[in-house]
């Protein structure tokens, strides 16, 4: 149900604003949700914000990079460095396989837009990432309380 959920929701999340790619967007949200779900309280906060501030890092770098590196290669080669490098200064433990998938996807889907529609994708990225996070941490409460389980 959570993943149906999250699809639906970040799909609906593109439909609103008019946005390109509502099934990709859809897909992502609900791979936050299975990637954030957890059962226990301290399993899914830990997930949450790993995901979060991966999605972040490399949301920002996938823009960054392809916005000043022209060619496609050189800019996902130059983004995967630096969120390498900003991973580790952070000290962010889980988050650079986050931070990497994001700017791919932001590399990848950007490219050969306008500046303008390179940034609404990697806010995007990081939108409905979020919503599936949240929605995930929803239903981690959920299963909680249904099962008594207070972990």
């Amino acid at each position: 149900m959570l993943v149906l959920l999250s699809y639906f929701v970040g799909r609906q999340f593109n439909l609103l604003f008019g946005l390109a790619a509502e099934n990709a967007s859809g897909i992502w949200c609900a791979i936050s949700a299975i990637v954030v779900f957890d059962d226990s309280r301290e399993g899914v906060r830990k997930l949450a914000r790993t995901r979060a501030l991966g999605t972040l890092i490399g949301a920002l770098i996938g823009f960054l990079a392809i916005y000043i590196i022209p060619d496609v290669r050189g800019a996902v080669a130059a983004a995967l460095i630096a969120a390498s490098l900003v991973v580790n200064l952070l000290k962010v433990e889980g988050a650079l396989k986050i931070a990497c998938t994001a700017l791919l996807i932001v590399c990848m889907s950007a490219y050969d837009k306008p500046p303008a529609e390179m940034w609404m994708i990697a806010q995007n990225r990081f939108i409905t990432s979020m919503l599936g996070g949240v929605l995930a941490v929803l239903a981690t409460i959920a299963l909680i309380r249904l099962t008594g389980n207070r972990t």
